[in-house]
């Protein structure tokens, strides 16, 4: 092979390897949350249990990095070690996703967030090709004399400061959806969803063929399979979601497991028929509420309760412990929703739905409350 073809079609790699981590890293970095909880499943596919700040931890390493990865890739800044990193990274991956390919241990790698969906043959399938992609380019610019020698002044412009930049961009997209909401919503609840039709289209469902809802007991490993009136798999500290078994009538069976519980009755379509509702969505109520972002929900209460607004709190929280949620001076009705339901429907631990007759009109975070 002549040196331009070559060269030609080492580009060609380095494009192709660099692309797919700059969209993998950006779609995991616009969801944060979406991918600790992702780090959450595979770690206790391995029988470990760490708190929620660790996952969060290894979310942002894992979504920044390649995003960063794939930026330093694509402008070949420090060619010899980011290289040999990639390769390495490819390497490893491609082990975990034959182990999870042959074990099955989690339904979805993750790998393209919930923008793309791959089996877990697809996805070991794409690594096997990826993988000696980025060995060819790591050969390439390891080798003696691929790289420049320049100076340290022209080194710190071309390396450290591109290195700096490129980093400061790729977690700073982490830093600002876990503080707000992804950029790019690709979960079911999204803005302009009709919760009431999916509702009512899950409710003319023959009883035979309900959704079915299949749990792991924690202690005993045990799966049971529950259907969505009972109560049980609320309980968070028993049960572990495995998956929802839907039938062949249901147009969307994320949607469907939209349920709200009172205490007593599934009150769902009842609240979900009102003109003007606002749902306080709280992932944890035993955690105290940041100062910030309770002064922003303050003054949100307040301005829609003048507005006549129906005003819940949704947890998956024990009623009995937490039967209401103190907003200033408001007092405001909490209802049961499943945690697994309300970490896809709102990622951020404190955060808010407007629904106007079904149709979610607004998802913000607490942050963002009051704008």
């Amino acid at each position: 092979m002549n040196g331009r073809a070559y060269r030609i079609i080492l580009t060609l790699f380095r494009l192709i390897l660099s692309a797919v981590f700059i969209f993998s890293g950006f779609i995991k970095s616009i969801d944060p949350w979406g991918t600790a909880i992702k780090v959450g499943e595979y770690i206790s596919a391995v029988n470990l249990e760490f708190s929620d700040n660790i996952y969060l931890g290894l979310s942002f390493l894992l979504c920044g990095g390649e995003l960063l990865l794939g930026l330093l890739l694509l402008f070949g800044v420090w060619k010899r070690v980011f290289s040999t990193v990639a390769m390495l990274f490819m390497s490893v991956m491609t082990l975990l996703t034959l182990w999870i390919a042959i074990w099955n241990p989690v339904a979805d790698c993750g790998c393209f967030g919930d923008a793309v969906k791959l089996t877990n043959w697809e996805t070991f399938f794409k690594n096997l090709v990826l993988l000696p992609i980025s060995i060819m380019l790591w050969r390439a610019w390891s080798r003696p004399g691929a790289t420049e020698t320049n100076t340290m002044l022209s080194k710190s412009m071309r390396v450290i400061l591109p290195i700096c930049l490129l980093s400061f961009i790729s977690f700073g997209v982490c830093f600002y959806s876990l503080k707000h909401l992804p950029i790019i919503d690709f979960l079911p609840y999204k803005v302009g969803v009709d919760l009431l039709s999916d509702f009512k289209d899950q409710s003319e469902v023959t009883s035979g063929d309900e959704t079915k809802l299949i749990y792991k007991n924690i202690d005993s490993g045990k799966l049971s399979e529950f259907t969505l009136n009972d109560t049980e798999w609320y309980d968070t500290l028993k049960w572990e979601y495995v998956e929802t078994i839907t039938p062949t009538e249901s147009s969307n069976s994320a949607i469907n497991e939209f349920m709200l519980f009172d205490g007593t009755d599934f009150i769902t379509e009842n609240v979900l028929a009102e003109e003007r509702v606002l749902l306080i969505a709280i992932w944890d109520m035993s955690t105290p509420i940041a100062t910030n972002c309770m002064t922003n929900l303050v003054k949100l209460v307040d301005d829609l309760s003048a507005k006549k607004y129906k005003i819940y709190c949704i947890t998956p929280s024990s009623l009995d412990k937490y039967p209401r949620l103190n907003i200033g001076g408001a007092t405001i009705q909490t209802l049961n929703i499943d945690g697994k339901t309300l970490k896809s429907a709102m990622r951020s631990e404190v955060g808010i739905f407007e629904i106007d007759n079904g149709i979610i009109t607004s998802k913000r975070s607490c942050y963002n409350a009051h704008n």
